[in-house]
């Protein structure tokens, strides 16, 4: 998924808001960065279930990463996601 996103991707640095989307994460200007995990997605899943709500979402790190078999690196986003509990906006 990252290998196509390398220039979005490489604008990104430390502490840069993302956009939060249905399956993923979007830079400032809306370009898709990150897919979210099927694994993470079920995870989410439970959270909306338990009445949470995922609000924001910023760049953690950005790492260079080597898929097995493949010849060149790709740079990837870790993002920091924060869950709210609704109703508990402002507390």
């Amino acid at each position: 998924y990252f290998m196509d996103k390398q220039d979005a991707v490489s604008k990104l640095i430390s502490g840069d808001e993302l956009r939060v989307g249905d399956s993923g994460l979007s830079n400032a200007e809306g370009q898709p960065v990150l897919r979210f995990s099927q694994q993470f997605s079920r995870q989410m899943t439970d959270l909306i279930e338990n009445n949470y709500v995922l609000k924001r979402a910023r760049v953690n790190f950005v790492v260079y990463w080597l898929k097995e078999g493949a010849e060149e690196e790709v740079k990837v986003v870790l993002p920091e996601v924060t869950f709210e509990r609704k109703g508990e906006e402002g507390m």
